[in-house]
């Protein structure tokens, strides 16, 4: 059956299409039965089709399901284009879901059907999980998700939740396939973290739980200020500030501002938004704005944000309305006298200092002889108007007249006008401007004050300083409203004529007005009416009368009335007219005026309005076209009982004139308006006035009519407020005031707020009890706060002692009355500044004057203020007690911090103070400029148990070691060490606290030592290298010391400018200001090698050096190709430029960077180039340091030009004591730097010039004043210096150099008086600065290195050994070989020996070799300086095979090595074969090149050995080796001849120095201590002519050495040797020498004298070859000495000793050297031996048993017999 096949073919098409395209098959992917019941039966059918272009078979499997089930599966055999239909039957049971597939299979592939049948029901799809993550605190953050229906048939739901979350909607039904979006909200209530699961239950009966997850965080909302004030602002404008609201936290904070006292928009202050919300870390600009409408007024609003936190952010706003600033130019006008029936004209100014236009209008003029043009108009912003007025008067008689300005926004101006008219019959007084002071006639008072910056015409006055005092200005307000700007002496008894409609061309009916005289002298009341047509046409027909009184004029007596009758005759229809009517008073005597009246003051004038119109009864009128500047009108707050002002304008829009009536509403307003009627012109202005007064308190708000055109229709209302107050102000925190605990001595200071709770301004004043007022304080004490501000006082606790201190402290509140309020210079607000004092407790009167001039009411309210605080005791910490701020740069700022600890509960005020510790030796001058510590934060307060980190500075201006002492104490022990009187302790406000009330804790303040050391970076000259020049000698030709001093001394003046990047020099100004250094680079030859002179540059300090040096020609800053530089000007600057032009000069590498301690190596290369001498600039420079010019100087020679050099020039001889027998010779260095030796001779002429000048004594003597110096070497001039006076000596002595100029040296020396005389210095020791003996600078090729460059031996006494260790090292990869050689100057030392044992080796690559310096004095004193040249060479191949004749290592007289370090035999290179050709003559072949030598003599082929040892004299004094080794040219090193490389051979150079002292002259300096040194019995001083020379002892060791080396190397020798002692009579009867007897015995002897069995002790020739002969050395000692101690020989010649000087070395013991030993036997000193003082008997041999013939020479060369022979050879001609 088709149910038991197991294997199907794989499923490749699984959706319609992949079977379409794949298969070519197709029928549905699904049979789905959705509404079925259990046990029920179902079918479907499924159609499969054949859509490929092949026949086709198909099986199926059933399904596997029982709920599932189809007929038996036959295959499906389908053509293309047929189908099938296959029938399935559904039968479910209780299952809610059933699922099977029915699986197709063909030849391509198979694919299945799937069934499926589920339940009816319904199921809700939702997500399983919300996540919030940070949600601000007390905000609902929502979050929607999505519910689904994938059921078939309706299902609700309903969600359950626990807060802090919820969802919405919490209940809902959806349809099958349905969405509906819900919410979840989170709403912490504390930060914390939150999960919880909601449960949503459905209709089925199916739950779902989702869970949610969210974290609450507080919000933290800041602002950039909390308080706003806008000052000053005019009325009318806006003005705005910005306020950034910033959300700093991790989460949105939502915002609502919102307004604490209410009434910020009434006020005129709006701020938005007024809410929002902001994203993490986002910011909003709030917008605050201003907009005032009425001058005068004060507003404050207060804004609050709140949040999350309960911190609530709070916003002060505040500002001040103000009008513009308008002056006169004049406060009065004086017209002078004028006559009768003329006019004249006078003008002031208007001049607006505001930024807005103002409007103005003059009232004043309508009739009298004075009068205005133009009545209204406008000033312009920060312009000026002028106004014009004329006088024409028709009677004799004086006028006065105030005219008003009314301005907008501001208080009224007046202006005084005087005038005197007169005729032919009657000349009145001429009026002064000073009698009128605020429109009243004074008499007798001083002129105003005058403005000198006002140019103003003849006859006005100034204004007064005070133009807008707050008395003037309230004198004029009130004029103005009183309706009479002065005391009359008549009144009417009527002020308004109202005529009513009238008819043009018609008078009017008679209106009676009733003058009363009220003064006591009768008065000519006189009429005067305007012309023209009044308010309808002022311009109309002149002579034209508008208004007749009848009678014009009257006179009343006093006391007594007239009736006057006014008829009104109007000229034009439609008209409006409103004028008034003035009445001129003028007392009866004026008008017989004579000089008795001058007094009199000038007549008055009163005013009578008059009203009336010419329009027909029941006529209409024209439609009003009025607009007032603002329907509401706020008066300013004023103190309860004074009045305020303010303006308004009704503009006029219409073309014809309108009429306008105020009228209240009410009979007992508190308000005035002024004018309460008028006519306004068509396109004009009207300027009200309002004055509020009242006796009650409180605001007050009214109602006023304005009709026009006399219509009562529709009349504009204009609402008025304003307000009366009496001062009250709050405390806040319920009037208590708390401080935390306070250390005893510091300071806690807290803010307390008072608010003004009216609208006026108060004075706010407290008074501190006086037991509490050193310990409470607040700042202001006085402070004057504007209406509605909120003020904070600042107020400090400062206690004296530990305890709780609780006072009461009264604050007293007064009213400000201010006068001027339209000023734009208010006198409150935040610019008043009053004293900051605090009133005593029982001052309560506060009324009078505060210091801007406002007048002060008694004080309308005192309330308490409840202050507590508690005192503790404060112990603070000051750490690091040590502070090292280390080598700090000078000029640089440098920071550190001190930290301070506060360890009490209360927060500490303390006081830091820094002073120089460690100078009291500096006086004030020294100390003035020496920079100080400074501390950033030198005083503040530290919160209980917390530390703070305060900053310090310090910038030292020079270089010292610097010590600072930091005091941290609290503020009244600073105080009290500042130097406060004892027991007193001074307070802010300058309050003295005594004893009884002052406490100071008694603890030590806190200290901190801080050091520094203040330093420029240096650089130091620590080494240097030449060729073929010693160290100490470059040294001092480069003055290495003095350059070492200069850089490490202050920089100067220019050098600190350029250091700070203030200025820039160029080279010329650097060759002024800075100092200068010359580098000698020696001498070359033409067309020879460049010159090197190597430095080490070494950083010894400890501050990072960046330094460059700049050759001259170069600039600092690299100039573009098109730049051309200037052309020399001088003869040196074009000398330079041709150096620089040549490059003769370079220096490598220029600039560099150097650590403390690094170094590094700069080669300075001189070009040879024209002859002469090459001098190029050169700045060194180290950034932020010295700046030093170095002259670089250069020679170029011939080769046959001479170059002397001088050690030092003036020589300084020293001290020398007074009576000295044996004086120190001293050496003078002369150097010869040239390529050609030098031949010098001095003249002494100036010697004997000083002889004769002592008496014939010779104080100054030169041994050897003339003399040849060979190439590269040097001599030393031997001076010989023995003072006979106390003082000093100086001699100047010509220099003859042969084939150059004579040059002078100058000798110093001074004698000294033996008590006077201190230690000598050794030489040596002047080299400078930064010298070291030691080598430093390695060069990469060199190929050996010394230990030290410089010996110095110090004082040693006459005939004794010094040695000193010296280690040669081989720093190449190659076996090199060394040998050591004195130079000329050593070779010809008249103060002893010098010598380096060993003198010659061989040292395998970077092997060692110790050798020892050696220094045998002799019985010259002197104080001598030589140098031992040390020659390095590579060594050949055969040098490392063991010569013929050696022992092995092993052997007892085997060589002694270190390391790898094998003797060499010394010349083994040259090898010359010795033959003897007879008794008579030695024959050496020396093998020589053939050709001419460096001398110009003909070559040898053959010479004797006499010849030989007579050239190598010759060769050796004209500065060759004798070898054919010439020195080389200029300062090169050496150059070998021959074959082999001219620098294959490099020489290093051991300086060595020292002083030799007399017997007598070392006892002397150093007492008993040094007597074991001394030889008791010198011998006698030979004379010059018996003491071989220096050279001669050395031929003489040269023909030992050659005879005995090549007697060893002969076979008949050999043989002899072998054989054995020949016994002999020659031997036998031999005498033993004189030096015999005193040497020291062999080891081998010392075993045969104890009876020990002994062998020969044998030295290798490679030992004892290169050394004169009875010099062989063992472990360091002379042949023939023992290291045990003398031997018998000594002992047994003991009487042949007395007398004789025994050389000892420094321990004591007796040694002698083969110089010695050959010294005694050229003494000749035959006749001694001779007597038979020497010992006979066998003689040990030097090195080895000899034959009979080698004993019997060594006889004879001892007996003297060659020396004779030798000393006969060198008086040959030939030698120089």
């Amino acid at each position: 059956m088709a149910r038991s096949l197991t294997r199907m073919p794989t499923l490749v098409a699984e959706t319609r299409e992949e079977r379409v395209h794949d298969l070519g098959v197709e029928c549905p992917s699904l049979l789905e039965w959705k509404h079925w019941r259990a046990g029920g039966e179902y079918r479907k059918s499924v159609t499969v089709r054949n859509v490929s272009q092949k026949h086709q078979r198909i099986k199926y499997a059933l399904p596997s399901s029982g709920a599932f089930s189809m007929e038996y599966p036959e295959e499906l055999h389908l053509s293309p284009g047929m189908s099938a239909t296959l029938v399935v039957i559904f039968k479910p049971g209780q299952n809610p879901v059933y699922s099977d597939k029915i699986i197709f299979s063909t030849a391509k592939g198979a694919f299945a059907v799937r069934l499926e049948g589920r339940h009816p029901g319904a199921e809700l799809v939702m997500p399983s999980h919300l996540d919030f993550g940070f949600c601000p605190v007390k905000e609902s953050t929502p979050q929607a998700f999505a519910v689904r229906n994938t059921g078939h048939v309706p299902l609700a739901f309903s969600w359950e939740c626990v807060a802090p979350f919820g969802i919405a909607p919490a209940r809902g039904t959806l349809q099958p396939g349905e969405a509906a979006e819900c919410t979840a909200a989170f709403a912490p209530d504390e930060a914390s973290s939150f999960t919880a699961s909601a449960t949503c239950t459905t209709s089925a009966g199916a739950t779902s739980s989702l869970t949610l997850v969210g974290v609450g965080k507080y919000p933290f909302l800041s602002a950039s200020t909390t308080a706003v004030d806008f000052g000053e602002v005019l009325s009318g404008s806006t003005v705005d500030h910005e306020i950034i609201l910033t959300n700093a936290a991790l989460v949105a904070a939502a915002f609502e501002l919102r307004s604490v006292n209410g009434g910020g928009e009434e006020r005129g202050i709006r701020v938005t938004p007024t809410r929002g919300r902001l994203l993490p870390n986002e910011r909003i600009a709030l917008r605050v704005t201003y907009s005032p409408s009425s001058a005068g007024t004060s507003a404050s609003a207060t804004f609050e944000i709140p949040t999350a936190t309960g911190r609530s952010i709070r916003i002060e706003c505040s500002g001040s309305a103000v009008g513009p600033r308008v002056t006169l130019s004049a406060s009065g006008l004086n017209f002078g006298m004028v006559r009768a029936g003329t006019d004249a004209v006078r003008s002031v100014r208007l001049e607006n200092h505001s930024g807005m236009e103002v409007a103005y209008q003059l009232r004043g003029t309508e009739s009298g002889p004075f009068s205005v043009e133009v009545t209204t108009g406008t000033c312009p912003a920060f312009g000026s108007a002028t106004v014009t007025v004329r006088f024409d008067p028709k009677d004799p008689l004086m006028y006065h007249k105030r005219l008003f300005l009314l301005i907008r926004d501001h208080a009224p101006l007046a202006v005084t006008l005087i005038g005197s008219c007169f005729n032919d019959k009657m000349r009145p007084p001429l009026l002064n401007l000073k009698q009128f002071r605020n429109g009243s006639s004074v008499q007798g008072e001083p002129d105003c004050y005058e403005d000198p910056n006002l140019e103003r015409e003849e006859g006005t006055e100034s204004p007064p300083e005070s133009n807008h005092s707050g008395a003037e200005e309230l004198e004029r307000w009130e004029a103005l409203f009183a309706g009479a700007e002065e005391r009359t002496r008549v009144h009417a008894d009527v002020t308004r004529l109202d005529f009513g409609a009238c008819a043009r061309g018609k008078p009017s009916e008679f209106k009676p007005v009733t003058l009363t005289n009220d003064s006591e002298e009768r008065v000519t009341c006189t009429w005067m009416t305007p012309e023209g047509f009044g308010g309808a046409n002022p311009a109309g027909s002149e002579g034209v009368k508008l208004y007749q009184v009848f009678p014009q004029e009257a006179e009343i007596r006093p006391g007594g009335s007239f009736i006057f009758n006014v008829v009104f005759r109007p000229k034009r229809d439609n008209c409006f007219y409103c004028d008034d009517l003035e009445v001129l008073v003028v007392p009866k005597r004026l008008r017989q005026w004579d000089a008795a009246l001058a007094e009199v003051p000038p007549p008055s004038a009163m005013k009578v309005r008059a009203i009336a119109h010419t329009f027909k009864p029941g006529a209409d009128h024209v439609m009003p076209r009025a607009q007032f500047s603002s329907e509401s009108v706020a008066l300013p707050p004023s103190h309860v009982g004074d009045p305020s002002f303010q303006t308004s304008v009704i503009y006029n829009q219409g073309d014809t004139p309108l009429k306008f009536e105020i009228r209240p509403t009410s009979l007992d307003s508190p308000f005035k308006v002024h004018p309460t009627e008028g006519v306004i012109l068509g396109h004009e202005f009207q300027v009200l006035a309002y004055r509020f007064c009242s006796e009650t308190e409180g605001s007050r708000s009214e109602r006023v009519l304005c009709f026009f055109n006399n219509s009562p229709a529709n009349p504009t209302e204009l609402r008025l407020t304003a307000g009366a107050f009496l001062p009250r102000v709050e405390l806040t925190e319920d009037g208590n005031l708390g401080f935390r605990p306070t250390c005893v001595g510091a300071v806690s200071e807290r803010g307390f707020a008072v608010r003004n709770l009216v609208k006026i301004p108060v004075r706010v004043s407290w008074a501190v009890p006086p037991r509490w007022a050193a310990v409470i304080g607040v700042q202001p004490g006085e402070e004057i706060l504007r209406g509605g501000e909120t003020r904070e006082f600042a107020w400090s606790f400062a206690p004296r002692e530990p305890g709780v201190t609780s006072a009461k402290v009264q604050c007293f509140v007064s009213g400000v009355r201010i006068r001027s309020v339209y000023s734009a210079r208010q006198d409150s607000g935040p610019g008043v500044k009053t004293s900051g004092k605090v009133v005593p407790l029982g001052e309560e009167d506060m009324s009078g004057t505060n210091e801007v001039g406002q007048k002060l009411t008694s004080a309308a309210q005192k309330v308490t203020l409840s202050v507590t605080g508690e005192g503790i005791s404060g112990v603070f910490k000051l750490t690091p007690e040590e502070l090292d701020l280390g080598t700090l740069l000078v000029g640089a700022k440098h920071r550190a911090a001190l930290t301070l600890h506060n360890l009490s509960d209360g927060p500490l005020q303390y006081a830091l103070d820094a002073r120089r510790a460690g100078f009291e030796d500096l006086d004030e001058d020294e100390l003035e400029g020496d920079t100080c510590l400074k501390i950033e934060a030198p005083a503040g307060t530290i919160p209980a148990r917390s530390s703070v980190s305060v900053p310090v500075s310090l910038r030292p201006s020079r270089r010292a070691e610097m010590s600072f002492e930091v005091t941290c104490a609290r503020v009244d022990e600073r105080r009290a060490a500042e130097g406060d009187p004892p027991g007193h302790v001074s307070w802010g406000d300058g309050t003295e606290l005594s004893p009884e009330n002052s406490w100071q804790a008694a603890s030590e303040p806190a200290t901190c030592l801080v050091t520094a050391r203040a330093d420029y970076p240096t650089l130091t000259v620590a080494d240097v290298r030449s060729d073929g020049v010693s160290k100490d000698q470059l040294w001092r030709q480069l003055r290495a010391g003095q350059l070492n001093q200069l850089l490490a001394g202050e920089p100067g003046e220019l050098e600190r400018r350029l250091n700070g990047g203030k200025e820039s020099a160029d080279w010329a100004g650097m060759e002024d200001g800075l100092e200068r250094h010359v580098v000698d680079l020696g001498a070359a030859v033409t067309g020879g090698k460049k010159v090197r002179t190597h430095l080490e540059l070494k950083n010894t300090g400890l501050l990072t050096s960046k330094w460059n040096i700049r050759l001259w020609g170069k600039e600092s800053v690299s100039l573009e190709s098109w730049v051309q530089t200037g052309k020399p000007r001088t003869s040196e600057d074009k000398h330079r430029a041709q150096v620089r032009e040549e490059n003769l000069f370079e220096v490598r590498p220029r600039g560099g960077t150097l650590s403390p301690d690094e170094s590094c190596h700069v080669s300075i290369e001189y070009q040879p180039g024209r002859p002469g001498t090459h001098r190029l600039p050169a700045l060194l420079e180290i950034s932020k340091g010295r700046r030093t010019l170095l002259n670089l100087v250069g020679r170029t020679l011939e080769f046959y030009e001479k170059l002397l050099i001088f050690s030092e020039n003036p020589f300084d001889l020293g001290g020398v004591v007074l009576g000295e027998r044996r004086p120190p010779l001293r050496g003078m260095t002369l150097r010869n730097g040239g390529p050609s030796e030098i031949r010098y001779q001095l003249d002494t002429q100036p010697l004997t010039r000083l002889s004769e000048a002592n008496h014939g004594f010779d104080v100054l003597t030169v041994r050897n004043p003339e003399g040849c110096i060979p190439v590269g070497e040097s001599v030393q001039l031997e001076w010989l210096f023995t003072p006979i006076e106390e003082r000093e000596y100086e001699v100047e002595l010509p220099l003859l150099v042969w084939g150059a100029e004579t040059t002078y040296i100058t000798l110093r020396g001074r004698g000294v008086r033996p008590e006077y005389m201190s230690l000598p210095e050794t030489p040596g020791l002047d080299l400078g600065l930064g010298y070291n003996p030691r080598q430093t600078l390695n060069l990469p090729n060199q190929r050996a290195t010394l230990s030290v460059e410089s010996i110095n031996f110090e004082h040693v006494p006459e005939l004794s050994v010094s040695r000193r260790l010296v280690t040669v090292r081989n720093r190449s990869s190659d076996t090199v070989r060394f040998s050591w050689r004195p130079s000329l100057a050593a070779d010809s030392l008249a103060c002893g020996r010098l010598k380096v044992e060993p003198e010659r080796g061989t040292m395998a690559p970077g092997a060692e070799c110790v050798c020892k310096a050696v220094m045998t004095a002799g019985t010259q004193p002197a104080v001598f300086e030589a140098t031992m040249i040390c020659d390095v060479a590579p060594a050949p191949s055969q040098a490392a095979v063991k010569c013929p004749g050696s022992l092995s290592p092993s052997s007892p007289g085997a060589t002694r090595t270190r390391g790898s370090v094998r003797w060499d035999t010394g010349k083994e290179n040259k090898k010359l074969p010795l033959r003897i050709a007879g008794e008579e003559e030695v024959i050496v072949d020396t093998f020589r090149k053939i050709g001419k030598d460096t001398q110009g003599r003909a070559p040898l082929s053959h010479q004797s050995v006499l010849e030989a040892t007579t050239e190598s004299y010759r060769t050796r004094r004209d500065g060759r080796n004798p070898g054919g080794t010439v020195k080389a040219s200029g300062t090169n090193g050496t150059a070998q001849s021959g074959e082999q490389a001219e620098d294959s051979v490099s020489s290093l150079f051991l300086t060595l120095t020292g002083h030799v002292h007399s017997g007598e002259s070392y006892r002397s300096l150093f007492g008993e201590s040094g007597s074991h040194f001394l030889v008791e019995n010198p011998p006698a001083v030979p004379t010059e002519s018996a003491v071989p020379g220096p050279q001669d002892r050395e031929v003489v060791g040269e023909v030992l050495e050659t005879i005995l080396r090549e007697a060893f190397r002969d076979p008949d020798v050999r043989t002899a040797c072998e054989a054995g002692p020949v016994d002999g009579p020659c031997l036998q009867s031999a005498e033993v020498p004189t030096w015999a007897s005193m040497r020291r015995k062999t080891a081998g002897e010392a075993k045969a004298d104890r009876g020990e069995s002994g062998e020969l002790l044998e030295v290798s020739p490679e030992r004892n070859a290169s050394r004169p002969f009875g010099e062989a050395v063992s472990d360091g000692y002379p042949a023939g000495f023992s290291t045990e101690g003398r031997g018998e020989a000594a002992e047994e010649s003991g009487e042949d000793r007395e007398g004789k000087a025994e050389p000892r070395d420094v321990d004591g013991e007796v040694s002698m050297s083969a110089g010695d030993v050959m010294l005694n036997v050229m003494h000749g000193d035959r006749e001694e031996r001779a007597k038979g003082t020497g010992q006979t008997g066998a003689v040990r041999s030097i090195g080895v048993d000899q034959a009979a013939d080698l004993k019997r020479l060594a006889e004879f060369v001892l007996e003297g017999t060659l020396f004779s022979v030798v000393k006969d050879a060198l008086k040959d001609k030939d030698c120089p």
